[in-house]
């Protein structure tokens, strides 16, 4: 669900910043996020982890911190600014990557992931990138079939 921030002015709606799922840094009682890069791991990550040898690879989900989407401008200006934005913080979070011995599989800047393999040892590395909201495994998609029914 999007959710509003107050931008440098201190004003209401300035920016707009689409919200995240289940994974990510917590928050702490000042309302500041932990910096521990095992919080952004979600639990099936973790089971995942102590379950494979360190060198054994892992494909992830990263998830990146959401791209701000700015309140102006035509719909095609800002899907510009969006993808822009999740450009210029993919090349960090990539550069993170291969320096960990992954390499990046996919990327999707409309809800701003990245798949990826890498070492099972070099996960909480990448975790660690200021640019990265929180790590997941991939999950198949299926049609709701119920939904399909009702399509004609």
């Amino acid at each position: 669900m999007p959710s509003s921030l107050v931008g440098a002015g201190g004003r209401r709606g300035e920016l707009v910043r689409a919200g995240r799922g289940s994974v990510g840094g917590r928050r702490t009682e000042g309302g500041a996020v932990d910096k521990d890069p095992g919080t952004k791991l979600s639990p099936r990550v973790t089971e995942q982890l102590a379950a494979v040898d360190g060198m054994s690879p892992v494909e992830v989900i990263v998830e990146m911190q959401p791209v701000a989407v700015p309140s102006s401008g035509s719909r095609g200006e800002r899907v510009a600014a969006v993808k822009a934005g999740f450009e210029r913080e993919l090349r960090s979070v990539a550069e993170t990557i291969a320096a960990a011995g992954g390499r990046v599989l996919e990327t999707a800047w409309i809800n701003q992931t990245v798949r990826s393999s890498l070492p099972a040892s070099e996960v909480l590395r990448v975790a660690a990138d200021d640019a990265v909201a929180g790590i997941d495994l991939p999950r198949p998609l299926s049609p709701d079939v119920g939904t399909l029914d009702q399509v004609t």
